[in-house]
């Protein structure tokens, strides 16, 4: 349950296209740091780095370190499983794809505050995403277009009503280090469940 409420929170905060002229969100800033997202009694972490057209994600799942890479421009994403070297191709713009589909209901600008030691702008809104679940609250963008929080009431028919607290600590704008987003060459590539690749 909590965890179907944390990827639907994190599709909101990583909106399609039609929505950043609504949101004020650029899916170009370049940034590093660690999404925070509590729910439900339950606190998911997961570390991330972005670039133009490059996304990161390493998190946690049941004690098994797993590492998402993706680069738009090659389509291409894989799953990383350090433990046994192994990288699985997966569909490239998984999560683009999913979040293109939040509709933003509402939206209004409500100041200016710092959110861990960045300047952002407040905004309360109402996000409908593709699990049909309605988002309720409050977000803040920082200057270079970065969702560094997301504080809501999430509902749908699965979960029913949670507050939901999504937030970016540590985090450090700028550019990052390209071989973050490459599958390392001593990793056996595999196409899915299916055979190894040529690398």
């Amino acid at each position: 349950r909590s965890l179907g409420v944390a990827l639907s929170v994190f599709c909101i905060s990583q909106p399609g296209l039609a929505a950043l002229d609504e949101m004020g969100i650029d899916l170009d800033a370049a940034y590093s740091a660690t999404r925070v997202i509590e729910s439900a009694g339950s606190r998911l972490e997961m570390r991330e780095n972005r670039a133009p057209g490059r996304y990161r994600m390493e998190f946690d799942a049941a004690g098994e370190a797993m590492i998402y890479v993706m680069r738009e421009a090659e389509n291409e994403a894989y799953m990383l499983l350090p433990s046994v070297r192994i990288a699985m191709a997966v569909p490239s713009l998984q999560v683009r794809e999913l979040s293109a589909d939040v509709n933003v209901l509402e939206r209004e600008e409500m100041g200016r505050e710092t959110i861990n030691g960045h300047e952002a702008t407040r905004y309360r809104g109402k996000f409908r995403d593709p699990r049909g679940g309605v988002g309720e609250g409050y977000y803040w963008v920082t200057d270079e277009g970065i969702p560094v929080r997301i504080d809501m009431t999430y509902e749908d028919a699965d979960v029913g009503s949670v507050k939901v607290l999504m937030e970016l600590q540590d985090l450090q704008v700028g550019a990052q280090d390209p071989a973050l987003f490459a599958v390392p060459d001593d990793y056996q590539t595999m196409s899915g469940m299916g055979g190894f690749l040529a690398r």
